[in-house]
């Protein structure tokens, strides 16, 4: 007999699967309300603990929004492994990456860096798409 406490989640081998849990993590309601989602995975790529975070508006501001979170996900160091990251921000609307979802990217970009934790894969989620952030834009 297998119990919860057995079962062992597959690696993130790829974008597909990383936007797989995304989809299975976040509802209708996180999307709609606007939330961001911290998918803490192990030095193996396995998803470990998501932390979504609920109610972030359409307007909040990527940089201020993301260092306050990333001190606290810094110090998840488990066993001597610093964890790895998948990153979702979802709002309503339409299924297109806008300028302020890049301003989310290279905000996570730059926080995940700055916290020594790979960054697996990173995306906006809207209610019809879960969409890979383009590569960032030259300087």
């Amino acid at each position: 007999m297998t119990t919860d406490s057995d079962f062992v989640p597959d690696p993130l081998d790829s974008e597909d699967d990383a936007a797989g849990v995304v989809r299975a993590v976040l509802s209708l309601d996180d999307i709609a309300g606007g939330c961001v989602l911290f998918l803490l995975c192990d030095g193996d790529r396995r998803p470990v603990l998501p932390i979504v975070v609920s109610d972030v508006p359409p307007t909040a501001p990527p940089v201020e929004t993301l260092e306050h979170w990333m001190v606290h996900l810094g110090q998840q160091e488990r066993e001597g492994v610093t964890p790895s990251l998948v990153f979702a921000r979802a709002r309503p609307g339409q299924s297109f990456v806008l300028d302020h979802d890049r301003e989310w990217h290279a905000a996570i970009v730059r926080g995940a860096a700055a916290a020594g934790m790979p960054l697996i894969a990173a995306f906006v989620v809207t209610p019809h798409a879960v969409i890979p952030f383009p590569a960032p834009m030259a300087a």
